[in-house]
């Protein structure tokens, strides 16, 4: 599925691309798709600080005791 985008961008810039034989349609979109990624991965680094702050107020034995659950159970 696509999404149609309208952006406003100063003609020289698209007209000295587009002389050059460049797609500027695919520009804008790799363009996009890194700007997606980045935000992924500041947002995954968010939640990966956000669980390392949580983690380490729990108790070195009480996670040594899940671990020994866990592999207890499997």
């Amino acid at each position: 599925m696509t999404e149609t985008v309208k952006i406003d961008a100063p003609r020289d810039l698209v007209e000295r691309l587009s002389r050059r034989g460049a797609d500027v349609e695919k520009i804008v979109r790799d363009a996009l798709a890194r700007e997606a990624e980045q935000a992924d991965r500041e947002e995954l680094h968010r939640l990966a600080r956000e669980a390392s702050t949580i983690l380490q107020k729990v108790p070195d034995d009480a996670i040594v005791e899940a671990i020994r659950k866990s592999r207890d159970e499997h």
